[in-house]
């Protein structure tokens, strides 16, 4: 082999599941995967396993079909080596993989987080390529190139974001590799010989018990990985849905809420479908909510358990019933804060995290520093007002100020605000809910917001649609105010009174606004007889 010439390696550390090879049994595959050679003794163990001259055909074949003069296929062959790596009397086991279906084969296997382990502590700060996130209410997000100077210790963005993978450079490439990247696998580009992978294996596990961090990305979510703690969660989060079933006070729901990861992707949704088996409802219109999970339930008698909500599905559909959002499970769309042993968890997009302590008080702190206005809007009367509707209508008869756009969509298919201010040049957003089901109502704020100030088109139909909004965005000059219809939006102690989902939440929406240019505060709604 050129010695020069850098292959790519794909490398997962195997969990605790793996105590020896015959742990690993292989799915059947056709054709199978047979034991090609093996390494049994010494430090430095494998078995390699090879599946030789898998035929499929290429999708493009179909549409080239009629005109093909010969039927096409590809072959190609895939490989798994497992590796026993012995070092300082322990075992640890590996796997390096290639081609196209080798991956399916080790997933129930892999130890999680492993490429990112090692990437956080090899990559030079100042050479990272590509950081990829999730924000704590699900939405993908991506910082697709680092620019000079940027370093993200200093990001406070990154904070409120759950980081995924790593991209870049490494700062010792001749030890580790010229490029790596990492999330649960780790992909090193390398020049290497197959006598080099003992040494590499060395290298690879002095980074990954090594205590030294390269880059100081702040932990404020931490994977659970615990399988008991995994069950004790699930069976919580069972305990308290039942608890949402048997109680009418959905309105107050502060345990749960559907999340999005693609809030756009949920916009261009014009129906949903919630499904079990054969039992499904199809009349939901384009405002997928916790309550109409609770209603799926109900309608059918269905007995709670993990199970059931593993296996309910939900599917999104366009306006010409094209599939948006593919049948996923409702685990995918539940969101949930559980609060076990006096520490606070979420569940999100069907993974479990934990809340740093540290991260825990920051966010205290800085929910404490908001603003509450509570004479701002006059206040809502369930006596007169059966919906938020009705009281967005009603406003503007007792303030000429405000005019009234609720359910006023625009061909982004987005709802400018509930209420707008021709005074203040305020975007109202008004929800009468609490806890996570606030999400909604912050993200309803963040993609206006956003459209309005980086989009003039945007800017000119909503002008067109009410022309006393200025189709000229100027920063400081508009403001975006949150308000909520909720008793404990009124106490004296909101918003520190949110839960963590919703005070995360608008931590991370509200930063996201600023910069763009608004001001941003909080309206206590107050709610009367």
């Amino acid at each position: 082999m050129d010695k020069e010439k850098a292959i790519k390696l794909n490398i997962y550390k195997l969990n605790q599941k793996i105590k020896n090879f015959d742990d690993f049994v292989f799915p059947s595959k056709s054709p199978p995967y047979t034991i090609d050679s093996e390494k049994l003794s010494g430090n430095f163990q494998y078995k390699l396993f090879v599946q030789r001259d898998k035929i499929s055909k290429p999708q493009w074949a179909d549409l080239l079909g009629s005109i093909l003069k010969k039927d096409v296929i590809n072959r190609f062959s895939s490989f798994v080596l497992i590796i026993k790596k012995i070092k300082t009397g322990n075992n640890y086991f590996f796997a390096m993989t290639g081609g196209h279906t080798a991956y399916g084969l080790i997933h129930k296997f892999i130890e999680e987080e492993f490429g990112l382990n090692i990437a956080e502590k090899a990559i030079d700060p100042r050479k990272i390529k590509n950081i990829s996130q999730t924000t704590f209410t699900g939405s993908d997000k991506q910082i697709l190139r680092a620019v000079k100077a940027y370093n993200p210790a200093y990001d406070i963005e990154n904070q409120r974001r759950i980081l995924k993978s790593l991209e870049g450079k490494a700062i010792n490439p001749d030890l580790v590799g010229f490029s790596l990247s990492g999330a649960d696998s780790l992909a090193v580009k390398k020049p290497i010989t197959l006598d080099e992978l003992d040494g590499y294996f060395d290298v690879l596990l002095d980074l990954y018990t090594s205590q030294t961090v390269a880059i100081k990305l702040q932990k404020t979510f931490h994977v659970v990985k615990n399988k008991e703690l995994i069950s004790n969660l699930q069976n919580k989060l069972v305990e308290n849905f039942i608890s949402l079933i048997s109680s009418d006070g959905q309105e107050d729901t502060e345990s749960f809420f559907v999340g999005y990861k693609d809030y756009f992707d949920f916009l261009r949704c014009q129906k949903f479908v919630i499904s079990i088996g054969s039992r499904k409802r199809q009349d939901i219109d384009d405002d997928l909510e916790i309550s109409a999970i609770v209603n799926f339930v109900k309608e059918f008698n269905l007995t709670i358990d993990y199970e059931l909500l593993k296996h309910i599905t939900i599917l999104g559909l366009g306006e010409n019933a094209e599939e948006i959002i593919p049948e996923i499970s409702l685990l995918y769309f539940l969101y949930s804060e559980v609060v076990y042993d006096q520490k606070t968890y979420f569940l999100i997009d069907n993974r479990w995290y934990e809340l740093d302590v540290s991260y825990k008080k920051f966010i205290d702190s800085s929910v404490s520093e908001f603003q509450v206005k509570s004479d701002e809007l006059p206040p809502y009367k369930p006596s007169i007002h059966t919906s938020e509707g009705d009281y967005n209508t009603w406003v503007p008869t007792q303030n000429k100020d405000i005019i009234c756009l609720d359910r006023n969509l625009t061909t982004y298919k987005v709802e400018i605000c509930d209420l707008y201010s021709d005074r203040t040049r305020t975007f109202y957003h008004v929800k009468r809910a609490w806890g996570a089901k606030l999400s909604h109502l912050f993200a309803q704020g963040l993609v206006s917001a956003q459209l309005f100030a980086m989009d003039s088109e945007y800017r000119k139909e909503c002008n067109t649609k009410e022309s006393r909004i200025d189709a000229r965005f100027q920063q400081s000059k508009f403001r975006v105010a949150f308000a909520i219809v909720n008793e404990k939006a009124s106490d004296t102690k909101f918003p520190e009174n949110m839960t963590y989902f919703s005070k995360v939440n608008l931590l991370d929406t509200t930063s996201r606004i600023r910069s763009f240019g608004f001001s941003v505060e909080l309206v206590a709604v107050k709610i009367e007889a």
